[in-house]
């Protein structure tokens, strides 16, 4: 496992092509100069193939899950289409912040549900391993029972078509992906192995998306449901600012 990082990579796209923000990721094991050239030169390139991903149709999944109760099928992420998607990647079974994640978001499942949304969780593990892993109860650091499903990506095929895959560990970067009702990437983000991911984040984005999706309007810094918005014209930009404050 990487040691925590300064920040984390994130890229955040909508169907209006906006150009992604800067990333950055930390390489273990150098000096700090090296590190920070290193981590710029990774980020540079991962944001060129997380740039192709960005708004575009997220690449069909087809893959064993792990569901509750140790049971396992083959399922497809074109199963969920008409509803939102999060799908979380995480480094890898029986570790360290990757348990801490699988447990917040399976124990707010529901409330995923109730706005149209699921959460899958995927590694580079096999089924075999992530039916292991909720055997082991949660006080001994295990899954226990959980309401999110686990793909198993034991060929690395998922990772890669998603680019979250460490070609030299072959193991998943802790990345998120919100996949909209149609099938499209409106959000990526990836962590530095070291530090763990928000639920609440996570909630509140997807809100945002579907406020956009039904009334077309943008969602300023910080909205909440409830929050005000903005209409994207020059007059509701001009009304946003003149009662911002």
């Amino acid at each position: 496992m990487n040691e925590p990082g300064d920040q984390p990579l994130t890229l955040s796209s909508t169907p209006d092509n906006r150009p992604p923000c800067s990333i950055i990721s930390i390489i273990p094991n150098i000096g700090m100069s090296s590190c920070r050239g290193r981590a710029e030169a990774f980020a540079r390139s991962l944001s060129s193939k997380l740039r192709t991903l960005g708004s575009q149709v997220a690449p069909e999944i087809n893959s064993i899950a792990v569901m509750a109760m140790s049971a396992y099928r083959v399922m497809t992420l074109s199963e969920y289409r008409g509803r939102y998607v999060i799908l979380l990647f995480y480094p890898a079974n029986f570790s360290f912040v990757c348990p801490t994640e699988l447990h917040a978001f399976s124990d707010r499942a529901q409330e995923f549900r109730m706005v149209g949304c699921e959460v899958i969780a995927c590694s580079t593990d096999s089924h075999f391993a992530h039916c292991a892993w909720m055997m082991q109860p949660r006080k001994a650091g295990g899954l226990g029972e959980i309401d999110i499903p686990l793909w198993a990506d034991k060929s690395m095929k998922i990772a890669r078509d998603y680019q979250m895959l460490d070609e030299a560990t072959g193991l998943a970067n802790r990345g998120m992906f919100i996949i909209d009702r149609v099938g499209l990437v409106r959000h990526i983000s990836v962590n530095d192995n070291g530090v763990g991911r928000s639920v609440e984040e996570a909630l509140r984005l997807v809100q945002a998306f579907q406020y956009t999706d039904e009334f077309g309007e943008v969602c300023p810094v910080n909205w909440k449901p409830g929050s005000r918005t903005m209409k994207p014209d020059m007059a509701g930009k001009e009304d946003y600012f003149k009662n911002a404050i």
